[in-house]
């Protein structure tokens, strides 16, 4: 199983009905792909965790950091896992209230601290 989280900044005017359509589209389309994930959404900042096979996970980042309804792409965090984090979820959404954006930094940077320590460990076992 492969993971990788994203993080990313919405364009003016994509309000959180939109990003509701596109989470309920997403779903189905992501059933037919074999992916789960979820979508956390503050005010104008996006991080989503996608699941899958591998090559069918990259293609889907591709092209969804080629949409133009959201800028600022990053990639957080890649990994194999044994499971997945939200196999009961083709694409959920949680909202954070604007004012909890404690919870939204602390995701980020808790899924960065990860990230880093598994780059330490890979140069470490080069």
């Amino acid at each position: 199983m492969y993971q990788l989280i994203y993080q990313s900044a919405c364009r003016t005017g994509l309000t959180l009905e939109v990003l509701r359509e596109i989470a309920r589209e997403s779903a189905k389309r992501n059933r037919e792909r074999g992916i789960t994930g979820v979508m956390l959404v503050q005010d104008r900042n996006v991080v989503q965790v996608l699941e899958g096979e591998e090559d069918t996970v990259r293609a889907l980042y591709n092209k969804i950091s080629q949409d133009n309804r959201h800028g600022g792409c990053t990639v957080l965090l890649t990994r194999h896992c044994e499971a997945r984090a939200f196999s009961d979820w083709h694409m959920g959404l949680c909202e954070v209230e604007p004012d909890d954006e404690d919870l939204f930094r602390l995701a980020v940077s808790t899924i960065k601290a990860r990230q880093r320590e598994r780059d330490k460990g890979l140069k470490r076992s080069a």
